[in-house]
């Protein structure tokens, strides 16, 4: 068996220099072929590597059941192809121990943290500057503009449906009410600094998490959602539907009882503008956030426990 790397032909929502990838299949189309997303858990269907692989195979004349895919999209799929889950390990194995002590600010308060721009993270950046609430919350978004064309595949969906608002977060893009500009990815480029996450969090009652994988029927768990368990902080995932009720089905506590999840039905704009209303019943509602270390306690051990 040989495995090849497809992550330099794919994101979240693209592919890219596919011809090179076809090259690297046909060179061994006499062997099984892997097919690895390494860390990474995109969704096959929704970006078009599957049936970009599907052509691949067609012309060179390999049979499907000689490819399969090596993904840590815990719920893989493919209705041509085999997919094999990489396992947790994977996930966790650049997750550094944090002991972090658990406390909450007097007054309820947010954080929405996001590097590289695509539709749903320019949709909530820009739900957080028109935000009512917006005097509550901390904010980046380490997107510089002067480096991407509008037409980038990543966010050109907002660009066109939302054209006035785009044009009008351009002018303070890049974003940030927590130091100067990072260039992305700012999560895995300042895991390791637990004094800038400490004092950050100590200010900050609940996350937005903005997750890299976003279709339905996936569930890619990724540092975006770890970091504020980690932290022992509450939460509200963009993600795909029914995310937090995979996550709840690990073990992990999603705070439904405190938090409106009616928005975990929910996938894209629709799941945002729901994170935001749940947001304001949370920040308005007259509930000591304290009370809830042991649970938060939980989760970190949690987190720990899967990284081992």
């Amino acid at each position: 068996m040989v495995t090849i790397n497809v992550t330099p032909y794919c994101g979240a929502s693209f592919i890219k220099n596919i011809e090179q990838l076809a090259i690297e299949i046909y060179r061994n189309r006499k062997q099984q072929i892997c097919l690895s997303l390494e860390y990474e858990g995109f969704d096959i269907t929704h970006n078009g590597l599957e049936n970009a692989v599907k052509n691949i195979a067609d012309i060179a004349g390999i049979p499907y059941n000689q490819i399969s895919f090596l993904t840590n999209d815990r719920l893989a799929k493919s209705n041509i192809f085999k997919c094999e889950y990489i396992g947790w390990s994977e996930i966790f194995r650049a997750v550094k121990p944090v002991h972090a002590e658990i406390h909450f600010p007097a007054q309820k308060t947010y954080c929405q943290l996001l590097g590289r721009a695509d539709n749903n993270r320019m949709y909530g950046h820009y739900q957080h500057t028109t935000y009512k609430h917006r005097d509550k919350g901390l904010a980046t978004f380490h997107h510089n503009p002067e480096n991407f064309d509008d037409t980038d595949g990543e966010f050109l969906d907002f660009v066109l449906e939302y054209n006035k608002e785009y044009k009008q977060l351009l002018v303070d893009l890049p974003y940030s009410d927590v130091g100067e500009y990072i260039k992305p990815p700012i999560i895995f480029g300042n895991m390791k600094d637990t004094e800038f996450w400490n004092t950050l969090y100590k200010n900050i009652s609940i996350e937005l998490a903005y997750e890299t994988v976003t279709t339905s029927k996936t569930f890619y768990l990724t540092e975006k959602t770890i970091r504020p368990m980690q932290y022992g902080k509450l939460f509200m995932i963009a993600a795909g539907k029914y995310y937090e009720k995979y996550l709840e089905e690990l073990g992990f506590d999603i705070f439904s009882d405190i938090i409106d999840k009616s928005y975990d039905k929910e996938e894209s704009y629709i799941r945002i503008d729901m994170m935001y209303n749940s947001l304001t019943k949370f920040l308005t509602s007259y509930f000591d956030c304290n009370s809830l270390t042991e649970r938060l306690q939980c989760n970190q051990k949690l987190v720990m426990d899967l990284s081992e």
